[in-house]
């Protein structure tokens, strides 16, 4: 566990960008993309675009496990990793049981268990030897993934040809806007934070300003009670508009306690609420957006798009903020 292989700081940034980027380009990809469409395969050897996005969910929630397993050890063994057959694991699909919403689900949960494992890690903790694999011997956890890294650019690339001319009902832009915003928070926390040290974490730009962990906080409350309004809101049984009270978000931070608070802490909560929001909308029809489904305490009766607008709004200004007082990191 002592050797540290060789490799370049910028290679883990690129092979984390690129786990953190494909769930959002995947949503994106199968944004209103007909079932019929996903079916078409470009030849009879090649996979069509559903048995690709189940093949990666697959390949997903292999990785998750297996980072959760040599995260988790405790001692000096290395963990023992089986090579897999993903002919043999999407040959057991009958594809026409899938849909694109269930696996991009699965898969969204599968990475964001993947990125709170690895996020926030020291980069030197990267190049350790930390697991066997029985074809490819001893492995970093660098090593490890960049294969996966490699295999989701390269079928995204795919995806894209294949997907990336279909003519469709798109939704509005302002929808996408929204979605697009929403989805990159996660990665944009984990890429703004990495490396920053706790006195930056916790230094002021003014009195009357929030340090950066605070706005970390602040964002993670805001998500986690959004979560929970949609969660309500997009229930299959409700009769009739959900009420929703006004949030005070003040009153909320004056009870936090900065020093109980972690970076990690937080933008692992951030990331599981924002999971579950992106479990209820990512694959929902348009006009289910702009469907009236809440009734708001102050702000009256609202759509779901009208409801979110406003959190990537805000997500949006307090990133802006962020990058700017953490420049000399980010």
């Amino acid at each position: 566990m002592e050797n540290i292989v060789d490799e370049r700081d910028d290679k883990i940034d690129e092979v984390h960008k690129i786990l953190s980027d494909t769930s959002v380009q995947l949503a994106s990809l199968f944004w209103d993309i007909p079932q019929a469409k996903q079916l078409e395969k470009p030849s009879d050897s090649e996979w069509c675009s559903l048995e690709i996005l189940v093949h990666l969910r697959q390949v997903s929630e292999i990785y998750a496990n297996r980072v959760k397993r040599i995260m988790s050890i405790e001692n000096e063994v290395q963990i023992i990793l089986k090579d897999h057959d993903e002919h043999q694991l999407i040959s057991k699909v009958k594809i026409e049981e899938e849909t694109a919403k269930s696996n991009l689900n699965e898969f969204m949960q599968s990475r964001s268990d993947l990125l709170n494992r690895i996020s926030l890690i020291d980069k030197t903790e990267w190049k350790k030897k930390i697991c066997q694999h029985e074809l490819h011997g001893e492995l970093s956890l660098l090593e490890l993934l960049i294969p996966l890294a490699e295999r989701e650019s390269i079928f995204l690339s795919k995806l894209n040809e294949m997907l990336g001319d279909v003519e469709s009902e798109e939704p509005e832009l302002t929808i996408d806007m929204v979605h697009a915003t929403l989805s990159n928070t996660s990665i944009e926390f984990s890429q703004l934070f990495w490396g920053v040290p706790r006195a930056i974490q916790i230094h002021r730009p003014s009195e009357d300003e929030w340090c950066p962990l605070e706005t970390l906080i602040h964002l993670r409350l805001v998500s986690e009670v959004y979560a929970s309004r949609v969660k309500r809101a997009m229930n299959p049984d409700n009769t009739e508009l959900v009420y929703l009270h006004d949030y005070d978000e003040n009153k909320q931070m004056e009870k936090i306690n900065l020093d109980d608070e972690s970076v990690r802490g937080n933008i692992t909560a951030f990331m599981n609420a924002r999971s579950d929001l992106l479990n209820e909308v990512s694959l929902i029809d348009p006009e289910i957006w702009n469907k009236k489904l809440v009734k708001h305490e102050t702000r009256g009766e609202m759509t779901l798009l009208q409801l979110l607008t406003p959190l990537a709004q805000r997500e949006s200004r307090h990133i802006s903020k962020l990058k700017e007082i953490l420049k000399d990191y980010y």
